[in-house]
């Protein structure tokens, strides 16, 4: 009796081929991302190659998650000087980062997508290359043969944007130097019957999302009391509120914190105005405050209002 045919050895199966990171899908990717330290180093990251950027471009979701993980770093400050004819940058001394020293040195803090006046028009300037970062201060200065930008003065600063008036040609811009988007809106309608009134702009969205518009509130007060206007970019309407019968509105001294922009003057109570009811109030100031102490309103890290006292000259 034969016995049965044996069968064919088995073939070696063929070796897998090598995972790359470029094989990886999106959500793979994006939770790489989240073990990223800091916001400069996923954008340092994303800039990388194409399929990084997509993949962080493509989900709102994830953005949002990575903001509330990663609480963007401070980068510097913006000055007001009364020699100069835009803010002077003055970045932090942050060189031991070299995410932070990236983003400093890519992000476009000479502002020079502002408007310019040029034959009484307003037209923008090229942006120059990336200054070295050896460089202490990124100020407003440039070569005697360029433009500068007409008097624009900062009114609010925060979540990578810079609320900007000009006197020149009395527009509003709202500017992100990192990503270099810039929004304009023109002098707000009836404010030239407001001569010797002052006016205060703030930044009411965080514009975290392409589709989302750029809101701010204008603050105008006067002899006569104060009132509100709101501008949109998505709109060229804007909401007009009523005079409201409040005063003690110094110039520029407005802080807005969770929604609220606080005027911390006076010895007793301070003016506050609530963006979400675009009504006006008072709030009392803490205790043992001396007339000459210098308050102002700010947000405790879990989120909550605080108000820091110091003596007038300290």
């Amino acid at each position: 009796m034969t016995s049965p045919p044996q069968p064919p050895p088995a073939k070696n199966p063929s070796p897998l081929p090598p995972t790359t990171i470029s094989a990886l899908d999106q959500d793979t990717l994006r939770e790489i991302f989240l073990c990223l330290p800091s916001l400069p180093s996923l954008v340092r990251a994303a800039l990388s190659c194409r399929t990084f950027l997509d993949a962080v471009r493509s989900s709102p979701a994830f953005r949002r998650r990575f903001r509330a993980l990663h609480p963007p770093p401070l980068l510097g400050h913006f000055l007001t000087t009364q020699d100069t004819t835009i803010p002077t940058f003055v970045p932090l001394r942050s060189r031991s980062d070299p995410d932070i020293a990236a983003a400093v040195r890519g992000a476009d803090f000479f502002l020079t997508r502002l408007p310019v006046l040029k034959d009484d028009r307003a037209v923008s300037v090229p942006v120059p290359p990336p200054e070295d970062d050896d460089e202490d201060a990124v100020s407003g200065s440039r070569d005697e043969d360029e433009d500068p930008v007409p008097e624009w003065s900062v009114h609010d600063c925060r979540d990578g944007f810079v609320v900007l008036y000009s006197w020149s040609t009395q527009q509003i811009a709202v500017y992100n130097p990192l990503a270099r988007t810039l929004d304009l809106f023109p002098q707000p309608p009836g404010r030239e019957d407001c001569e010797g009134d002052y006016s205060e702009f703030y930044i009411l969205t965080e514009k975290e999302e392409d589709n989302l518009p750029c809101r701010v509130v204008s603050v105008w007060h006067g002899e006569y009391g104060a009132r509100a206007m709101v501008l949109s970019s998505d709109t060229s309407k804007s909401q007009i509120f009523p005079w409201a019968d409040i005063d003690g509105l110094w110039p520029h001294n407005g802080k807005l914190v969770n929604g609220c922009i606080y005027w911390n003057i006076g010895m007793t109570d301070a003016p506050v105005f609530n963006t979400a009811t675009m009504q006006f109030s008072l709030m009392d100031n803490p205790p043992h405050i001396r007339g000459n102490d210098i308050l102002t309103a700010g947000e405790t890290k879990d989120g909550r209002l605080c108000v820091v006292c110091a003596p007038l000259g300290h």
